[in-house]
């Protein structure tokens, strides 16, 4: 696995049904509704667990079994319906009906200020957009040139633990967190325009100084925000699993849901994304066993960032193998 670019299996999935982006996006539409009505209808009936169930596979069936033409598209609706079916349903299961329960979802993504000014508001909107477009130009004028023609191929076609096949693939992941300024811009707008403070997904990764550092604090703090308020800020006299297991358990989540985003727009399963987050969940568990919980400042800091992104480094080819394969990039953003 670690020698090669073989991924540990390779299932090809059969092609899905194309139907029209109108009729793609009113299936998943709908499937939200279902959601808020089987929480409020039918969990008396069938219990929590059983409805959770039956939902969760039908927010996997339906993108296996349905497409759009547009693959952007056909991408960006396996990733946000989970998100806001999440609080859909948690919202339904608090006794909010639909409208209430879609409009607390648009509030999650809001950020609490003390007396915040619209002039206030839409400055830090405007300071998004302007740092979402240093990014791509960074990218482009920076990155970018380091990087051979066809760099994906290039890096799979290379040993894994060779210096350029390292060199390579901590260019491209940040490039791909580059990428991510895009959603700087897009927050940004919505910020500036409506005026509402806004969540920054992303709080300088290539910063931190540890896993627990970069996954809890840092890296899609959107998706975080959901674990942390629904699986961890739970009562601590409730009976389940003690919280080290809750995190394996949201790693293991998590490299299910991206090996999903990829049977969904490429038709294959490697496995890649969980072994790449099951890694990454046990080097966070060890660091909240064994580490320290004092935040390492001064030159320690910049030691513990070196050796993250080191860490980073040596993992990242096993989550990217599975975007660089398939040419995602180009075919999807053109790049």
């Amino acid at each position: 696995m670690f020698a090669n670019t073989h991924p540990i299996i390779d299932v090809t999935l059969p092609p899905p049904i194309l139907i029209p982006e109108f009729y793609y996006v009113s299936i998943h539409l709908a499937l939200l509704w279902l959601d808020h009505w089987a929480i409020r209808h039918m969990q008396p009936i069938l219990g929590f667990i059983a409805i959770r169930t039956l939902l969760v596979l039908a927010h996997i069936a339906i993108p296996l079994t349905f497409a759009s033409p547009s693959e952007m598209l056909s991408g960006s609706l396996v990733g946000m319906p989970w998100y806001t079916a999440t609080y859909i349903v948690h919202f339904a299961d608090k006794g909010l009906g639909f409208r209430e329960s879609i409009v607390s979802v648009g509030g999650t993504l809001h950020v609490f200020q003390e007396s915040p000014t619209e002039d206030h508001i839409r400055t830090q909107g405007l300071a998004k957009i302007a740092r979402g477009v240093f990014k791509w130009a960074f990218m482009k004028t920076v990155i970018d040139p380091w990087l051979p023609d066809h760099f994906s191929q290039r890096l799979l076609a290379l040993p894994y633990w060779s210096i350029e096949s390292l060199w390579l693939t901590a260019l491209i992941g940040i490039k791909v967190y580059l990428l991510m300024g895009l959603v700087d811009i897009g927050t940004g707008l919505l910020q500036s325009v409506m005026r509402v403070p806004m969540i920054d997904i992303f709080d300088s990764p290539i910063l931190a100084t540890s896993p627990r550092d970069f996954w809890s604090r840092r890296w899609n703090r959107i998706v975080h925000k959901v674990f942390h308020q629904q699986i961890f800020a739970q009562d601590k006299k409730m009976a389940g699993p003690s919280l080290a297991i809750r995190g394996l358990a949201v790693f293991l989540v998590s490299g299910l849901f991206h090996e999903l985003t990829l049977m969904v727009l490429v038709r294959k399963m490697t496995l890649e994304q969980v072994l790449f987050f099951v890694i990454h969940g046990l080097a966070v568990l060890c660091q909240v066993k064994l580490g320290r919980r004092i935040r390492p400042t001064g030159w320690d800091r910049v030691c513990c960032i070196v050796l993250h992104f080191m860490f980073l480094t040596c993992t990242g080819r096993l989550f990217l193998a599975s975007y660089l394969r398939p040419d995602l990039f180009v075919r999807i953003l053109g790049l």
